[in-house]
């Protein structure tokens, strides 16, 4: 019998699929679907086997893919680094993979050949930066390096400049700014009262203060090419008032002996005045620019004002107390008028008058800035001549602004400074020639806000006082109170900041009506028989007592609670949803 399996046989030969059958028999050698191909007889597709003969239509492709070159850049979040990433992907060619002869094979494809894209040349690698705007601080000798590489991934190619930061003035006190030293006390606790008068001093020509100019920061530039601007130096302003000088642009030193003080920005000197005895009819009233201590008592009827601080070490009855810096009365304030204010209110004028530089420069600037670009101005004229002319025409009044405020820096000792002497030199005195250009009028309104910034950082300094006992007085303070001792009664009492009570064992708030914009911090308020006392706060502020009394009311803001019962560790104020918090335990 003739042998017919080589006669129903397939194989590949050189990439070819070669079938071998017998015309007389219809089954054929079978062929499978392998790795990497599609297979269709017959326009049929085949997932696995089929049998075939030298008859059948068959079909075989490729999964073949197309030369690919893919080029990335990643910009960085703050856009100061341009990093690169190419892949090169080739065309695959493929082809059947041989076998041998066999009734049944199995179709697998082999690759035959690779084809690279070309490689990205380096001016369509510049244009892909620039398609991405990236114009600043490409590196040339990294694009040439990776250009013929066969892979780069993450390679920076483009980095901005940094901006410089700047350098902030450093300003050194010389003398201790601690403005409450308090009292000595022994190993047994008791307390020397006198220890209070220990106060620094300085002598004539002793230096306060010296200030290290910093260096301003410088710009940098991003990737595309935009600036970026430093963070601002911190300036420290220095201003002098009464018993000190510049003994240079940045060195204060004293004009006399006494006891130095620095609020915000502003040195001064004062006198101090002190009073062994009590003050009454045979001493007279006090009215003293400086500090005044007083060793005793001040008596009815006395009126005592400082142009700073107050000490009384002894006890206050139906008096006056004025003071512009802090106060502390080591005794008790009875029936007595006291009034501790602030020191910004005298700034409060030479404050408008720095606003109005800062709009008639902005104004001038933008006003030579059209006349520029209007083409009016016919030859090449300089920027100077050209402020010169639009002062003249358009802004006459400037120079009376100007010498207002020249006048008020000389008045409050505060033209050792870059603002004074611009204004003076170059715009008082008219000489614009000196001026560079239109920039300067920028300069000069920059000046003056951070002369307006520094002294609107002195509002917050305010003036503090510290008392012993208070009982049916009306007391005003700028600042924060402290009540030390045993507290306060049937008074009406203000503080722009807080009020504190911290005196050992029955610190009592009992009738009257205490109000602080911030906070309050009571012990006891109120008494059992139910004397009505008013604790008030503002809207954001808080009040905290350990004991209230049923008939003590509560105000914060506009909204108010009167306790019905007496409770203990007392928390009030209003919530997020605007709605009065009485937080409380029974006792």
């Amino acid at each position: 019998m003739e042998d017919k399996t080589l006669r129903e046989t397939a194989k590949v030969l050189d990439g070819k699929l070669i079938i071998t059958d017998d015309e007389n028999n219809s089954e054929g050698p079978w062929i499978v679907k392998g790795k990497d191909v599609s297979l269709f007889v017959d326009e049929q597709e085949v997932k696995g086997r089929v049998r075939v003969n030298s008859e059948s239509k068959i079909d075989i492709t490729f999964n073949e893919s197309k030369a690919m070159r893919e080029l990335n850049i990643n910009i960085s979040e703050d856009k100061m680094i341009a990093s690169i990433s190419i892949n090169y992907s080739p065309e695959v060619i493929y082809t059947l993979e041989d076998t041998p002869e066999a009734p049944m094979i199995t179709l697998n494809a082999k690759v035959k050949e690779e084809k690279f894209p070309p490689k990205f040349t380096r001016d369509e690698i510049l244009k892909e930066l620039k398609d991405r705007n990236i114009i600043y601080g490409i590196d040339n000798k990294i694009i040439d390096d990776i250009r013929n590489m066969d892979k780069i991934e993450n390679v920076i190619v483009a980095r901005g400049k940094e901006p410089v930061e700047p350098i902030d003035d450093v300003l050194e006190v010389y003398f201790d700014t601690n403005a409450h030293k308090g009292f000595k006390s022994d190993q047994c606790g008791n307390v020397d009262f006198k220890s209070i008068g220990s106060i620094t001093s300085v002598k004539k020509d002793d230096i306060l203060a010296k200030r290290t100019v910093g260096k301003e920061g410088t710009i940098g530039i991003n990737l595309f090419s935009q600036p970026i601007q430093p963070r601002k130096r911190k300036v420290k302003d220095m201003m002098v008032k009464t018993g000190c000088k510049f003994k240079d642009k940045d060195t204060i030193v004293s004009t006399m002996e006494g006891k130095p003080q620095v609020k915000g920005c502003v040195f001064q000197v004062n006198n101090v005045h002190e009073v062994v005895s009590d003050v009454d009819i045979t001493t007279g009233d006090i009215n003293f620019i400086g500090d005044v201590i007083i060793n005793a008592d001040v008596k009815d009827g006395m009126k005592v004002k400082s142009g700073n601080t107050i000490i009384i070490k002894g006890n206050a009855v139906r008096c006056s107390l004025w003071s512009e810096g802090d106060m502390q009365i080591i005794g008790s304030a009875i029936s007595s008028t006291i009034k501790i204010r602030s020191e910004f209110s005298e700034f409060k004028g030479y404050l408008e008058e720095l606003s109005a530089i800062v709009d008639s420069f902005h104004s001038l600037y933008k006003a030579v800035i059209a006349v520029k670009e209007s083409g009016d101005i016919k030859g090449n004229i300089r920027d100077c001549d050209i402020i010169g002319l639009v002062i003249k025409s358009k802004f006459p009044l400037i120079t009376k602004i100007i010498n207002k405020v020249l006048s008020t820096m000389v008045e409050i000792n505060d033209n050792n400074n870059e603002l004074f002497r611009v204004l003076k030199i170059k715009y008082a005195n008219k000489n614009y020639m000196l001026i560079s250009g239109v920039e300067e009028l920028i300069k000069v309104k920059t000046l003056a806000e951070e002369k307006i910034k520094a002294i609107e950082a002195m509002k917050d300094i305010n003036s503090d006082a510290t008392i012993g006992y208070i009982q049916d007085c009306t007391v005003f303070c700028s600042g924060s109170l402290t009540v030390n001792g045993k507290g306060v009664y049937k008074s009406n009492v203000y503080a722009e900041k807080g009020i504190y009570f911290t005196g050992e064992g029955q610190c009592e708030l009992r009738g009257g009506k205490v109000k602080a914009k911030s906070e309050i911090k009571a012990k006891i308020v109120g008494s059992p028989s139910g004397v009505m006392t008013e604790v008030v706060v503002d809207k954001e502020g808080h009040i905290y007592c350990d004991i209230a009394y049923l008939n003590t009311k509560f105000i914060v803001g506009n909204m108010e609670t009167i306790m019905d019962e007496t409770c203990k560790s007392v928390h009030v104020y209003i919530d997020k949803n605007r709605e009065l918090i009485v937080e409380k335990f029974k006792i």
